[in-house]
Protein backbone atom coordinates (compact mmCIF):
# COMPACT_ATOMS: atom_id res chain seq x y z
CA UNK A 1 0.00 0.00 0.00
CA UNK A 2 1.37 3.57 -0.98
CA UNK A 3 2.01 5.78 1.67
CA UNK A 4 -0.73 8.61 2.04
CA UNK A 5 -0.10 12.17 2.98
CA UNK A 6 -3.10 14.38 4.73
CA UNK A 7 -1.25 17.46 3.24
CA UNK A 8 0.82 16.99 0.60
CA UNK A 9 2.51 20.38 0.53
CA UNK A 10 5.05 20.33 -2.26
CA UNK A 11 7.15 18.19 -4.35
CA UNK A 12 10.61 18.66 -4.42
CA UNK A 13 12.13 16.26 -7.35
CA UNK A 14 16.57 16.44 -7.13
CA UNK A 15 16.15 15.44 -11.32
CA UNK A 16 19.04 17.94 -13.32
CA UNK A 17 21.92 17.62 -10.42
CA UNK A 18 23.86 14.61 -10.47
CA UNK A 19 24.58 14.97 -7.11
CA UNK A 20 22.47 13.42 -4.35
CA UNK A 21 20.57 15.99 -2.53
CA UNK A 22 21.56 14.46 1.14
CA UNK A 23 21.01 18.45 2.57
CA UNK A 24 17.31 18.74 1.24
CA UNK A 25 16.86 14.77 1.99
CA UNK A 26 17.94 15.65 5.55
CA UNK A 27 15.20 18.44 6.76
CA UNK A 28 12.47 16.36 5.01
CA UNK A 29 12.65 13.06 5.65
CA UNK A 30 10.43 12.39 8.55
CA UNK A 31 8.16 15.11 6.45
CA UNK A 32 4.76 13.56 5.11
CA UNK A 33 4.07 16.76 3.97
CA UNK A 34 6.96 17.21 1.06
CA UNK A 35 7.73 14.63 -1.19
CA UNK A 36 11.18 14.34 -2.17
CA UNK A 37 12.96 12.62 -5.09
CA UNK A 38 16.42 12.28 -6.65
CA UNK A 39 18.39 11.15 -9.76
CA UNK A 40 21.64 10.68 -9.25
CA UNK A 41 24.87 9.12 -9.62
CA UNK A 42 25.31 7.38 -6.78
CA UNK A 43 28.27 4.37 -7.94
CA UNK A 44 27.35 1.93 -4.65
CA UNK A 45 28.01 5.29 -2.61
CA UNK A 46 31.55 6.09 -4.69
CA UNK A 47 30.27 9.18 -5.69
CA UNK A 48 29.61 12.41 -4.22
CA UNK A 49 28.29 12.78 -1.75
CA UNK A 50 27.89 9.10 -1.00
CA UNK A 51 24.51 9.51 0.64
CA UNK A 52 21.51 8.49 -1.38
CA UNK A 53 21.02 4.54 -1.28
CA UNK A 54 17.44 3.20 -2.37
CA UNK A 55 17.35 2.02 0.72
CA UNK A 56 16.94 5.75 2.19
CA UNK A 57 13.19 5.67 1.91
CA UNK A 58 12.15 8.42 4.89
CA UNK A 59 11.67 7.83 8.26
CA UNK A 60 8.73 8.49 10.82
CA UNK A 61 5.59 10.14 8.96
CA UNK A 62 7.70 10.52 6.12
CA UNK A 63 8.74 7.10 5.60
CA UNK A 64 7.44 6.68 2.04
CA UNK A 65 7.79 10.51 1.27
CA UNK A 66 11.57 10.13 0.00
CA UNK A 67 12.80 8.56 -2.83
CA UNK A 68 16.38 8.28 -4.39
CA UNK A 69 16.75 6.57 -7.93
CA UNK A 70 20.53 6.01 -7.60
CA UNK A 71 22.31 5.60 -10.76
CA UNK A 72 25.20 2.45 -10.29
CA UNK A 73 27.90 1.72 -12.65
CA UNK A 74 30.02 4.40 -13.57
CA UNK A 75 30.28 5.92 -16.59
CA UNK A 76 30.21 2.72 -18.67
CA UNK A 77 28.02 3.82 -20.39
CA UNK A 78 27.09 7.08 -19.01
CA UNK A 79 23.23 7.81 -18.15
CA UNK A 80 21.71 10.07 -20.46
CA UNK A 81 18.02 11.00 -21.80
CA UNK A 82 17.04 7.57 -22.37
CA UNK A 83 17.50 6.42 -18.89
CA UNK A 84 16.21 9.97 -17.58
CA UNK A 85 13.17 9.58 -20.09
CA UNK A 86 12.43 6.09 -18.77
CA UNK A 87 12.97 7.12 -15.19
CA UNK A 88 10.32 9.84 -15.39
CA UNK A 89 7.75 7.90 -16.91
CA UNK A 90 8.21 4.84 -14.27
CA UNK A 91 9.02 6.11 -11.18
CA UNK A 92 8.95 9.80 -10.86
CA UNK A 93 5.76 11.11 -12.35
CA UNK A 94 3.28 8.20 -11.56
CA UNK A 95 4.35 9.02 -8.03
CA UNK A 96 4.18 12.58 -8.31
CA UNK A 97 1.10 12.48 -10.20
CA UNK A 98 -0.58 10.38 -6.81
CA UNK A 99 0.73 13.06 -4.11
CA UNK A 100 -0.69 15.12 -6.04
CA UNK A 101 1.67 18.22 -4.21
CA UNK A 102 0.51 22.35 -4.34
CA UNK A 103 3.79 23.23 -5.93
CA UNK A 104 6.79 21.81 -7.21
CA UNK A 105 9.90 23.13 -6.41
CA UNK A 106 12.92 22.15 -8.89
CA UNK A 107 16.56 21.72 -7.76
CA UNK A 108 18.30 22.80 -10.79
CA UNK A 109 22.03 21.81 -10.97
CA UNK A 110 22.68 21.11 -14.55
CA UNK A 111 25.75 19.37 -13.87
CA UNK A 112 24.29 15.88 -15.06
CA UNK A 113 24.33 17.88 -18.38
CA UNK A 114 26.42 17.16 -21.30
CA UNK A 115 29.78 18.87 -21.35
CA UNK A 116 30.82 17.78 -17.33
CA UNK A 117 33.78 16.03 -16.84
CA UNK A 118 33.93 12.21 -15.11
CA UNK A 119 34.85 13.89 -11.79
CA UNK A 120 31.78 16.40 -12.11
CA UNK A 121 29.94 13.87 -13.42
CA UNK A 122 30.18 12.91 -16.63
CA UNK A 123 26.64 12.31 -17.44
CA UNK A 124 25.25 12.54 -21.15
CA UNK A 125 21.82 14.71 -20.95
CA UNK A 126 20.95 17.00 -22.96
CA UNK A 127 19.17 20.12 -22.33
CA UNK A 128 16.54 19.14 -24.80
CA UNK A 129 15.77 16.49 -22.66
CA UNK A 130 15.94 18.82 -19.07
CA UNK A 131 13.41 20.86 -20.83
CA UNK A 132 11.23 18.26 -21.77
CA UNK A 133 11.10 16.84 -18.18
CA UNK A 134 10.27 20.88 -17.12
CA UNK A 135 7.17 20.53 -19.23
CA UNK A 136 6.34 17.28 -17.88
CA UNK A 137 6.60 18.80 -14.23
CA UNK A 138 4.67 21.68 -14.99
CA UNK A 139 1.93 19.52 -15.50
CA UNK A 140 1.47 18.87 -11.44
CA UNK A 141 0.15 21.28 -9.27
CA UNK A 142 -1.52 23.46 -11.57
CA UNK A 143 1.86 24.40 -13.57
CA UNK A 144 3.22 25.76 -10.09
CA UNK A 145 7.00 25.32 -10.67
CA UNK A 146 9.74 26.79 -9.09
CA UNK A 147 13.32 26.39 -10.38
CA UNK A 148 16.50 27.05 -8.35
CA UNK A 149 19.36 27.26 -10.30
CA UNK A 150 21.89 25.44 -7.97
CA UNK A 151 25.04 25.78 -10.50
CA UNK A 152 26.89 23.21 -12.55
CA UNK A 153 30.42 23.54 -13.33
CA UNK A 154 29.77 24.42 -17.14
CA UNK A 155 29.11 27.51 -18.43
CA UNK A 156 27.67 26.21 -22.12
CA UNK A 157 26.11 23.28 -20.64
CA UNK A 158 24.21 25.63 -17.98
CA UNK A 159 23.64 28.32 -20.21
CA UNK A 160 21.81 25.59 -22.91
CA UNK A 161 19.82 24.01 -20.18
CA UNK A 162 18.79 27.28 -18.11
CA UNK A 163 17.46 28.61 -21.66
CA UNK A 164 15.58 25.38 -22.57
CA UNK A 165 14.41 25.06 -19.04
CA UNK A 166 13.00 28.51 -18.72
CA UNK A 167 11.92 28.73 -22.64
CA UNK A 168 9.19 25.97 -20.86
CA UNK A 169 8.41 27.77 -18.32
CA UNK A 170 7.47 31.08 -20.68
CA UNK A 171 5.62 28.79 -22.63
CA UNK A 172 7.74 29.59 -25.93
CA UNK A 173 9.42 26.38 -27.66
CA UNK A 174 13.01 25.78 -29.40
CA UNK A 175 12.89 26.50 -32.87
CA UNK A 176 15.17 23.82 -34.80
CA UNK A 177 15.94 24.52 -38.24
CA UNK A 178 15.92 21.21 -40.44
CA UNK A 179 18.77 20.47 -42.56
CA UNK A 180 19.86 17.55 -44.89
CA UNK A 181 22.64 16.70 -42.50
CA UNK A 182 20.90 16.61 -39.36
CA UNK A 183 17.87 14.29 -41.34
CA UNK A 184 21.59 12.37 -42.15
CA UNK A 185 22.75 11.94 -38.88
CA UNK A 186 19.08 10.65 -37.86
CA UNK A 187 18.76 7.68 -40.38
CA UNK A 188 22.76 7.09 -39.18
CA UNK A 189 21.77 7.00 -35.22
CA UNK A 190 18.45 5.51 -35.75
CA UNK A 191 19.11 1.49 -35.55
CA UNK A 192 21.58 1.92 -32.45
CA UNK A 193 18.73 4.44 -30.24
CA UNK A 194 16.10 1.74 -30.96
CA UNK A 195 18.41 -1.04 -30.12
CA UNK A 196 19.54 0.97 -27.20
CA UNK A 197 15.91 1.71 -26.28
CA UNK A 198 14.87 -1.96 -26.67
CA UNK A 199 17.29 -2.89 -24.44
CA UNK A 200 16.72 -0.90 -21.91
CA UNK A 201 12.87 -1.74 -21.80
CA UNK A 202 13.94 -5.34 -21.99
CA UNK A 203 16.22 -4.68 -18.77
CA UNK A 204 13.36 -3.03 -16.95
CA UNK A 205 11.02 -5.75 -17.48
CA UNK A 206 12.80 -7.83 -15.24
CA UNK A 207 12.60 -5.50 -12.17
CA UNK A 208 9.97 -5.56 -9.73
CA UNK A 209 8.32 -2.20 -10.11
CA UNK A 210 7.59 -3.41 -13.53
CA UNK A 211 5.27 -6.42 -12.16
CA UNK A 212 1.60 -5.27 -13.37
CA UNK A 213 2.47 -2.86 -16.23
CA UNK A 214 1.73 -3.30 -19.73
CA UNK A 215 4.48 -4.89 -21.66
CA UNK A 216 6.90 -2.06 -23.14
CA UNK A 217 8.94 -4.50 -25.47
CA UNK A 218 6.10 -4.99 -27.04
CA UNK A 219 5.16 -1.86 -27.79
CA UNK A 220 8.52 -0.75 -28.58
CA UNK A 221 8.66 -3.68 -31.52
CA UNK A 222 5.43 -2.12 -33.02
CA UNK A 223 6.69 1.53 -32.99
CA UNK A 224 10.30 -0.07 -34.36
CA UNK A 225 8.04 -1.43 -37.16
CA UNK A 226 5.78 1.86 -37.31
CA UNK A 227 2.43 0.16 -36.78
CA UNK A 228 -0.20 2.68 -36.59
CA UNK A 229 -2.73 1.07 -34.84
CA UNK A 230 -1.13 1.57 -31.73
CA UNK A 231 0.38 4.93 -30.05
CA UNK A 232 4.47 5.14 -29.78
CA UNK A 233 5.76 5.21 -26.73
CA UNK A 234 9.05 6.73 -27.58
CA UNK A 235 10.46 8.51 -30.51
CA UNK A 236 13.55 9.59 -32.46
CA UNK A 237 13.11 12.91 -33.98
CA UNK A 238 15.09 15.33 -36.03
CA UNK A 239 17.18 16.96 -33.37
CA UNK A 240 18.66 13.73 -32.22
CA UNK A 241 16.30 13.59 -29.28
CA UNK A 242 15.06 10.48 -27.57
CA UNK A 243 11.55 11.15 -25.76
CA UNK A 244 8.12 10.40 -24.95
CA UNK A 245 5.10 10.79 -27.50
CA UNK A 246 1.61 11.18 -26.89
CA UNK A 247 -1.13 9.94 -30.02
CA UNK A 248 1.94 10.44 -32.38
CA UNK A 249 2.59 14.35 -31.49
CA UNK A 250 5.81 15.20 -29.67
CA UNK A 251 5.42 17.82 -26.74
CA UNK A 252 8.34 20.10 -28.50
CA UNK A 253 7.80 21.56 -31.42
CA UNK A 254 11.39 21.05 -32.52
CA UNK A 255 10.00 17.25 -32.11
CA UNK A 256 7.02 17.76 -34.11
CA UNK A 257 7.64 15.00 -36.43
CA UNK A 258 7.81 11.12 -35.16
CA UNK A 259 9.30 8.71 -36.85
Amino acid sequence: TSPSSDDPLAFIPNVQDVHHGNGTQSVFYNDSSVLYISLHRYDNGNFFPGSGNPAEVGAGAGEGFNVNVAWTGGLDPPMGDAEYLAAFRTVVMPIAHEFSPDMVLVSSGFDAVTGHPAPLGGYKVSAKCFGFLTHQLMGLAGGRVVMALEGGHDLTAICDASEACVRILLGTQVSIHRSKTSLTLLLGSLTLLWVQAFALAMQCQQHTCWQGRRNVSSELYMVFHFSTSHPPLLCVCACSVLCLCVQRVCVFECLSVCV
